[in-house]
């Protein structure tokens, strides 16, 4: 496995950290996406997972990046760490593999959700999950998604196909969305 310098840096820092810890383990593989990568570690005998999670904060400490997340997986755990340089992601290809994607098409609701961890887009069906809550703080993005989905549908379906109802208090986020044929109705003051 042909590791950058960064993510042989990152790994050799959680590995030291684990021997730290009295844990013998082996880097089995680091899963490269584009924000986030998942350093995946075959431990030598069963550690309660417990005793891992608990020193989050090391880990990112002892490699030197803003927050690390542990999980479980089928006998190995792994520890996802931010990239230190994070790559962009093209809302332009992002938006042709939706309008194009055999699984999207067939969905009937498609929601853009981005991309995975290792780089992958992604989609739901908003029949499958009837509700979606969007928060985060000012400045997240949560306009900008609101506008990502706005057009992935736009795109994605005919007015015939979806129809919209958009409730915008502020009336800030959506009013380039009003003009859209799939909008039937407006509501601006609750």
């Amino acid at each position: 496995m042909e590791l950058s310098q960064e993510q042989l840096e990152v790994s050799k820092a959680f590995l030291m950290k684990l021997i730290g810890l009295g844990i013998k383990a082996e880097l089995i593989r680091v899963e490269a996406g584009p924000v986030v990568c998942g350093y995946h570690f075959k431990l030598d005998y069963a550690v309660p997972i417990n005793k891992i999670l608990k020193k989050s904060e090391d880990f990112a400490l002892a490699a030197c990046v803003e927050k690390v997340s542990i999980s479980r997986v089928e006998g190995e755990i792994v520890i996802y760490a931010a990239n230190r340089n994070r790559a962009l992601i093209d809302l332009k290809s992002y938006m042709y593999w939706f309008c194009t994607n055999k699984k999207v098409s067939e969905m009937q609701i498609p929601i853009p959700i981005g991309v995975d961890t290792l780089g992958n887009n992604t989609a739901i069906d908003l029949i499958d999950q009837p509700h979606i809550l969007l928060a985060g703080q000012t400045g997240s993005g949560k306009s900008v998604f609101e506008a990502a989905i706005l057009s992935c549908l736009s795109l994605a379906k005919s007015p015939a196909e979806l129809k919209i109802h958009l409730v915008d208090t502020k009336t800030l986020d959506l009013p380039l969305f009003r003009s859209l044929p799939h909008v039937i109705n407006t509501i601006e003051t609750l």
